[in-house]
């Protein structure tokens, strides 16, 4: 009896055994939901963590917007959609959304300008909406003539990876974001956001007399302002103002936010409501900068420009070899002298470490 019953115990296990092994070897069964044709090849897409958006990026360089039916999985564009991001030599590659669903990192191929920069735009996502707002850019040096390829957020949001084709590297880096976002993410999108009121949009701000090289979009000589006690690159233009090198100015500027603003430019207009005070250097004063020689030009007179903002002329010793410091590559130190007429050409002189 107990040889029968044991003889059915191994049979049964036999057959299951069996039952799995067919099981595993079938393939999954898949079911198209939809489907979306697009006129271009598709470069990466992405979807929100609410599952409420799906963004994709194309070829030609357009940024779309979807909303995302879960029962169904249907797609249907957004209002607004598609955005352009791709500047005059460079286009999107690679996007992801952080775990907030906040933010979106869009990843950029090619350089800006003639710079050895490639590009990473920050866009602020409504998850009410899904509309996409470009808050920020920055730029990390390449190599070679590739790009980024592919960027990936840390769950934690600590960090970003991104993927350098020119270099074949993973580049990790720290992103530092202004505080003009929610902390945390929106308990429930469907409903309305109620915002706090808004904050007085007029600031004092303070800007050095001399300028400085910095990389926003592109390569440009930055503001050194002085903004709420904090010092920092002041990227943006102030519209009704007028910068004189020499002089540092106290001004009251009124803040309003732009909508749907283009990748190269802010996200905040800056308007000029009263100039404070002007100060003058003093005589002799002068003010050291640091700038690739690749935005250097030299006119036939023997005089340099700066991105044809700045305008100097060399003298003192070593001076005979700046013109084979602009074949280089190496950043070129400088110590420049303000003019003694308003718009004349700075003096300057090489910088020499002692």
């Amino acid at each position: 009896m107990l040889r029968s019953v044991f003889a059915v115990l191994l049979a049964l296990l036999v057959i299951a055994g069996q039952q799995v092994t067919v099981a595993q070897d079938q393939p999954p069964m898949i079911d198209l939901a939809a489907s979306l044709n697009f006129d271009e090849p598709i470069r990466d897409l992405a979807i929100t963590p609410d599952a409420h958006h799906v963004y994709v990026i194309t070829e030609s360089g357009a940024l779309h917007g979807f909303t995302f039916d879960g029962e169904t999985g249907e797609l249907t564009v957004l209002d607004g959609f598609p955005l352009q991001l791709a500047g005059i030599s460079y286009r999107p590659m690679s996007l992801d959304v952080d775990s907030g669903g906040l933010l979106v990192y869009v990843a950029h191929e090619g350089a800006v300008g003639r710079s050895l920069l490639t590009p990473v735009t920050i866009l602020s996502r409504s998850p009410v909406s899904g509309m996409l707002t470009v808050i920020s850019q920055f730029s990390l040096p390449i190599q070679g003539m590739g790009g980024f390829a592919s960027i990936r957020l840390d769950p934690t949001g600590r960090f970003v990876l991104i993927g350098d084709n020119g270099s074949n590297t993973i580049r990790v880096v720290r992103v530092a974001l202004p505080q003009i976002l929610p902390t945390a993410p929106i308990a429930n999108p469907q409903e309305p956001q109620v915002l706090p009121p808004a904050p007085d949009n007029l600031l004092s701000m303070t800007l050095e007399p001399y300028k400085v090289f910095c990389s926003g979009v592109g390569p440009q000589l930055c503001y050194i302002a002085t903004i709420e006690g904090e010092q920092q690159f002041f990227y943006s233009q102030i519209e009704g103002f007028t910068y004189q090198w020499g002089v540092r100015y106290e001004l009251i500027v009124r803040t309003d936010p732009v909508t749907n603003a283009p990748a190269d430019s802010s996200s905040i207009r800056y308007t000029l409501e009263s100039v404070v005070s002007e100060t003058p250097v003093t005589a002799d004063a002068t003010f050291e900068i640091t700038i690739p020689p690749s935005v250097i030009q030299q006119a036939a007179d023997g005089s340099y420009s700066v991105l044809g903002e700045l305008n100097f002329v060399c003298s003192g010793l070593g001076c005979e070899l700046l013109p084979d410091l602009l074949t280089a590559t190496d950043p070129i130190a400088l110590v420049m002298r303000y003019p003694t007429e308003a718009g004349a050409a700075f003096e300057a002189r090489l910088q020499v470490e002692r």
